[in-house]
């Protein structure tokens, strides 16, 4: 039995599973089929429903690299975040697919660039991928495990050969079902793709430099995973374990990395500053330490300071600062600061902070106010440190502006100021019981106050009253403010939204269709949105999500 079954139909478009042929135990056809499905997507920038490449891009750890493929305009690199294109013509990183964009979530193994129009086809555990960077469009054939790929040099227009469990196959063109391959090309024509072995014997200079080349500042070791050579034999690509993509120059012997994306899919922060922004990034399970991440607006340049073998560490970073030449992060193990590309230096319990969990900073006149889960501090420019109320409030927001701060603890919204060893709740506070409650996120829009609990935020106008927002749970629970024009954005577990002081309406968007986690922070800076998130960095246009 022939047919198409419809299984969805949703803001990615609809998504047609094909059942070519319905078997019978007891039935045997000629052919060998792929064992299941074509999934056919369509165009990657139409897969969100929404987003083109230029208003919406994801970044997150593309270090680990499991396979290459070169054509004379592309490398195509399928790592464990998702598919990189670097655009060999213009030295350029095109924008990445990742499993939001559609790109399958199982291992690949191979890749093989497409001579008739310069594809790339992916070979894995669980299928085979297709996609043509021209029109960007992306098939994932369901197809169980594939091993090995080959075109016919004399004849490639015809069809792509696969090898899985039960030996070759070939798949015509335009078709989801595959043939017995009795008619395999002399061995002499087969292009495949290129193993990692051949390349390191063919390029040994790279071999010979990995020894002292993959390697971080804090001295760990990687290994080669991957390689591509290009069709002139000029260029060799290779792929490691957890530091992204090389290139060698077949003249010169010179092997020089080409860093793209994050090297942990978790970013704890995100703090805009003069040309992009720099990222605080979390363990996130990953075997990197965690660090900081310096982004240009285009992203075509990355900077990763994970620090040196001496650094201290951390494994979450909960806000981040600039203050004059110094970066200022929180963390579990207190304030790190440092000079972009200088030693890091930690100030803790130690140091007079009342806890070494920090969770919030912000900079005012008489220095930084640092929100601890064991109370509130504040740290002069001299470098002396004030504890500031009890130890028994728990400081998750902190806004402040001149000598004073609004302080969002676990307990209400609190108030302080310099040369007062206490934290107060004011009495237009204490009249709305919603602020008596956690406060997970403090902004200023121009003169007004917007502050957010874990399931609704409330705003006050200059010389108003507290305003208090309807429940938010289509993006989950509140986690974090940032302010523009007109409105204050919000992040929440499940997603994030726009409210608008005028009309007090808001428009939401959502994960998975929309970002890749759990929004944790969220800046504005020019065209930009920037999302620091669970899975990853988010970068919007913020005209086509609020027009």
């Amino acid at each position: 039995m022939k047919g198409s079954v419809r299984v969805g139909k949703s803001r990615k478009g609809t998504v047609r599973v094909r059942h070519p042929y319905r078997l019978l135990p007891s039935l045997t056809v000629s052919c060998r089929l792929l064992p299941l499905f074509l999934v056919s997507a369509p165009p990657a920038w139409s897969q969100s429903g929404r987003w083109r490449p230029d208003e919406r891009i994801i970044l997150t750890d593309f270090s680990r690299v499991e396979a290459i493929a070169v054509s004379r305009t592309n490398v195509f690199a399928a790592t464990t975040g998702g598919l990189v294109i670097y655009d060999r013509r213009f030295e350029k990183w095109e924008p990445p697919l990742t499993r939001v964009d559609g790109f399958p979530d199982f291992p690949l193994r191979a890749a093989l660039v497409d001579p008739a129009d310069d594809a790339v086809w992916l070979a894995g555990d669980a299928g085979l991928v297709h996609y043509q960077p021209q029109i960007r469009r992306l098939e994932v054939f369901m197809t169980g495990p594939i091993v090995d790929l080959m075109f016919d040099r004399d004849d490639p227009v015809r069809g792509l050969f696969v090898r899985g469990r039960g030996g070759w196959e070939f798949l015509t063109r335009g078709q989801a079902v595959t043939f017995p391959a009795s008619d395999l090309p002399p061995r002499a024509r087969w292009i495949q793709p290129v193993s990692l072995r051949a390349a390191l014997d063919g390029f040994p200079a790279a071999e010979a430099m990995g020894a002292t080349t993959l390697l971080d500042r804090r001295l760990r070791r990687f290994s080669y995973t991957a390689a591509g050579i290009s069709p002139e034999k000029t260029e060799a690509f290779f792929g490691t374990d957890g530091i992204g993509l090389f290139r060698l120059d077949a003249l010169s012997s010179r092997l020089e990395p080409l860093p793209f994306g994050l090297r942990s899919p978790d970013v704890g922060s995100v703090l805009v500053v003069p040309g992009g922004v720099w990222l605080g990034m979390n363990d996130g399970g990953a075997s990197h330490a965690p660090g900081f991440v310096r982004l240009w607006e285009d992203l075509q340049n990355v900077r990763y300071d994970e620090g040196g073998t001496a650094s201290p560490v951390f494994r979450e970073e909960h806000d981040l600062l600039a203050r004059g030449t110094e970066l200022w992060a929180a963390t579990d193990r207190g304030v790190f600061r440092f000079e972009p590309g200088g030693p890091w230096r930690v100030m803790d319990v130690g140091d007079g902070l009342p806890g070494d969990r920090c969770l919030a900073l912000s900079q005012g006149a008489p220095g930084v106010w640092v929100g601890t889960e064991r109370g509130l501090a504040l740290v002069h420019d001299d470098g002396t440190v004030a504890r500031v109320g009890p130890a028994s409030f728990v400081i998750l927001a902190l806004s402040a502006a001149g000598d004073s701060a609004l302080v969002g603890t676990n307990r209400g919204l609190l108030f302080a100021a310099a040369g007062m060893n206490l934290l107060v709740m004011k009495p237009d506070v204490a009249d709305e019981p919603v602020l008596s409650g956690p406060i997970v996120a403090l902004v200023r829009v121009a003169d007004t106050v917007v502050a957010a609990t874990p399931r609704q935020i409330v705003w006050k106008p200059p010389a108003g009253r507290w305003m208090v927002e309807r429940v938010l749970p289509e993006i989950g629970d509140l986690r974090s403010l940032a302010p523009d024009r007109g409105g204050v954005w919000v992040g929440g577990e499940r997603g994030f939204g726009f409210f608008r002081f005028n009309g007090r309406g808001i428009v939401t968007f959502h994960s998975p269709e929309d970002l890749p986690g759990a929004v944790r922070r969220m800046a504005v800076g020019g065209p930009y949105l920037w999302l620091a998130t669970q899975g990853g960095l988010v970068r919007y246009r913020r005209r086509v999500l609020v027009p």
